[in-house]
This record gives C-alpha cells, structure tokens and sequence, in this order.
C-alpha cells in the first residue's frame, strides 16, 4: 500500500520508495552460449525427421513386398487346386489339406511274384517373390515281395545230386574157339554229380524256419542221357531259396534187344544196332542241393 511517499507491505511495515526500487529492478544479462544450444535443438529436430523418413520409406517397401506376396499367393491357388486334382486322380489322398498319402493297392497275380519298392517322400514348396522352389527327401525306403497265397506253393529250382550211377556198355571181342567175334560185355562208365532242374511242391504253414517239400526232378547223365528225380527235401528260409534233398535216381542205361552174350555177330556195328535204351528198375540213393526260384 502506497503511503505519501513510502509504501507499506502486508505486515504494515513501511518501506522507504527508494529502498523498494532497489529490491524490484532486475538486470537482463545476455547468455553467451545461446548460439549452441539453438544449433543442438536443430539438430535435434532433423534428427527426427530423418528417423520419420527412413521409416516411412521402410514401411511403404514392407507394405509394396507383401503385397506382392499375397498376389503371387493369389495367383497360385488355381494351380494348387490344379495339382492337388491330378495328384488325387492318380490314387493319393488329400483328406487332412497337408499332405498326399498314396493308398493304391498292388494285385497279386496266380504264378507271378511281385517285388514293391515302398519309397516315402518329403516335398517342400518354397515361394518366393517371383518364383517357386521344390524340394524332395527321401524320408523312407522299403522292399516287399507280394504273391498270390495258395495252401499248396510250388516252384522251381536247379542244383546238383551226388550219386552213384552206372552205365553198361557192350562191345565185340574175338573169340578163337569159335574163329568169330561174339557179343561182350565191356564194362560200366560210373556217373557220381548229376546237375537237376526241380519241381518243389510244398504246404504253406506257420513261421518255420524251414519247410518239407516233395521233389520232381529231371537231369543229364553220361551222354546226355535223361535222369528222373523224386524225393523229399527242406526248403530253408534263411539263407533264402535253399533246398536239401534226398531221394531216389533213376538212370537209362543200354540193353540188348536180340543178341545175347557170348553170340557170335559180324563185327561191332551189328551189336550197336541191337542196343536200346530203358530206365533201370533200380534207383540209386541221390542226395543233393538246390536252389529254388
């Protein structure tokens, strides 16, 4: 409060003009470093501009690529669907949206073994901006022989027989008494490997590590001459397609048809003339391997 020439402050108290004038007047002093503080908020502010802008661009090259993307994605859906089609046309199955499973069948024929390879793939589908990339990994190989089930299994096979065959001969030789050549017995030619094609013929039954078989069996012996087969065997299942057989051998071996021993004759052709061939009434004992088909 302004009293004559002093003046009174809230208390009542009075306080000289001049001594007020001197609590109140201030002194504006310029800052010397004012330049700098200006030029770093400056720099402040393009730095946030420049962050904005680079940004912004990265944003818009973000938003440009996927769109592209969901094009190309777009665009592939027919072709999809086109392959995912075809591929069901040909036996796969689709039902989980994933992946293809192929359910085919393989048929068994009567007489024929089939061998099935079982192959598992991995496909990956890449997609790229412009492009489409497939890759394939064999995840799983399998084997399986599939034939035709039947109680009474039959096949063929080949090996060889140990025996002892014997082969007569007849020839001449001369005989003074009667100033003549006769009728002769020369010798036997002995046969012990007779190679052999096999007939197995067998009952199919539970997990064995071996099956009974009966055996038909036709050879070559001396001369190529014809022998006959029959017996029993063990078809092994491990080591696969081996056989042991045992049986009866029959051979064909020369016999004269008119002549006799010791009858006098021209000379030896007549004796070769009189020789017919017939399957001996007595087998040998044949043991022997195979191996079947």
């Amino acid at each position: 409060m302004l009293l004559g020439d002093s003046i009174v402050d809230a208390k009542g108290n009075k306080i000289k003009t001049n001594e007020f004038y001197s609590k109140t007047t201030t002194t504006n002093t310029p800052n010397p470093n004012w330049k700098e503080k200006e030029m770093q908020r400056n720099i402040c502010v393009l730095l946030q501009d420049y962050v904005r802008f680079i940004i912004s661009i990265y944003l818009q090259s973000a938003l440009e690529k996927q769109k592209v993307r969901e094009e190309l994605y777009a665009s592939m859906q027919p072709l999809v669907e086109t392959l995912r089609q075809a591929v069901i046309a040909e036996g796969y199955d689709n039902d989980d949206k994933k992946r293809f499973l192929h359910r085919g069948s393989v048929e068994s024929e009567r007489g024929i073994v089939k061998d099935v390879t079982l192959v598992l793939k991995k496909i990956n589908l890449t997609l790229t901006d412009n492009s489409v990339t497939v890759q394939e990994e064999d995840i799983f190989t399998g084997h399986l022989r599939v034939r035709q089930y039947a109680i009474i299994v039959s096949e063929v096979g080949t090996g060889g027989l140990v025996s002892n065959l014997l082969y007569p001969r007849f020839g001449t030789v001369f005989n003074s008494a009667l100033n003549s050549n006769v009728v002769a017995d020369a010798g036997a030619d002995r046969v012990n490997e007779v190679p052999m094609a096999m007939l197995n013929t067998f009952l199919r039954r539970g997990p064995s590590p071996f099956l009974p078989v009966f055996q038909l069996g036709v050879g070559t012996g001396r001369d190529a001459r014809p022998t006959l087969f029959t017996g029993l065997g063990l078809r092994f299942l491990k080591p696969n397609h081996l056989a042991f057989s045992v049986g009866s051998l029959w051979n064909f071996q020369q016999q004269l048809t008119e002549l006799q021993l010791g009858q006098p004759v021209a000379g030896e052709a007549v004796v070769k003339e009189d020789i017919r061939y017939v399957i001996t009434d007595k087998p040998k004992f044949a043991i022997g391997l195979q191996y079947s088909f």
